[in-house]
């Protein structure tokens, strides 16, 4: 497999302010590296041995001196999960995010009653969801549901006062 520049650096009418010497981005002045396949896969197990888990492409996006880009790592091995995989690493999977049916959201809206002393707004509902907080559903999702806001607390045993 070729070896695959971790930046590449594009000259389109831009001329540096400062001095390119060769082997150096145009841009930002920083070390071109030819990745091979073996060290993407060590940069890989080396972030994943200091952080306890594998990166995520997310994670891993920005280059840095010691990793390539996400985008060499696809190319070099045709997915983000095969590099995890030639790695030997784990593929991390996302969390299912939570099915938001009426007994669900009317349990969100009773706990959200019973922590501030009365039935939430749309407004109090759009705030952030402080750390001591359970999950909730977002305002559209209670009023795609139901139909309605008031609806939503109908149910959840609001009775209009």
């Amino acid at each position: 497999m070729s070896a695959v520049l971790r930046e590449f650096p594009i000259e389109i009418g831009l001329v540096p302010s400062f001095p390119v010497a060769p082997g150096r981005c145009s841009h930002c002045g920083h070390q071109l590296m030819a990745w091979t396949a073996e060290n993407v896969v060590l940069a890989l197990q080396r972030w994943a041995e200091k952080h306890g888990e594998p990166p995520t492409s997310t994670q891993w996006h920005d280059v840095t001196p010691d990793n390539p880009s996400s985008s060499t790592v696809v190319y070099m091995f045709g997915s983000w999960n095969k590099g995890l995989r030639a790695a030997g690493l784990p593929i991390r999977r996302l969390v299912t995010p939570t099915k938001w049916g009426k007994d669900k959201i009317a349990d969100a809206m009773l706990d959200w009653m019973v922590r501030h002393g009365r039935w939430p707004s749309q407004a109090d509902w759009e705030k952030a969801i402080q750390p001591d907080e359970p999950p909730r559903p977002t305002k559209c999702t209670v009023n795609r549901t139901f139909g309605s806001w008031s609806a939503a607390k109908k149910y959840a045993g609001w009775n209009g006062k």
